[in-house]
């Protein structure tokens, strides 16, 4: 946690939204550049207002990766919580031994009935 939920309801005038809300700050793969076998780390850096109480929201959390257009690979968290409050989250993600240097995509994306949000960076894997 970078800011707990109620700095965040007061630097973001939480009380003028009726739903969720989400404000998405930063999200990128470090380093862009990777090579077979390594990794990156996916971040996410997020503000959300839910309301007073600072109840979280629960939903599906996809991670994508892309390549040449199709999907290669999918990762579902069928009960990720989203919470209140400031928040960073990096996960990281190994690259296989195997895997064809060129332009990647990994997308994210968050769904319920409260919340949905989804974005996307590009990696390039080089021998």
């Amino acid at each position: 946690m970078i800011l707990p939920p109620k700095t965040v309801w007061g630097k973001a005038s939480c009380e003028e939204h009726d739903i969720a809300h989400l404000v998405v700050e930063q999200y990128q793969v470090i380093p862009v550049l990777v090579r077979p076998g390594s990794s990156f780390s996916q971040r996410l850096i997020y503000s959300l207002c839910t309301n007073e109480r600072g109840d979280e929201i629960l939903g599906k959390l996809y991670t994508r990766i892309y390549f040449r257009g199709e999907s290669i690979i999918t990762d579902i968290d069928s009960n990720y919580a989203m919470k209140p409050g400031k928040w960073r989250i990096d996960r990281i993600i190994d690259i296989p031994q195997k895997a064809t240097p060129g332009v990647y995509s990994i997308e994210m994306e968050f769904i319920s009935s409260k919340l949905r949000f989804k974005e996307q960076e590009n990696f390039i894997v080089k021998d």
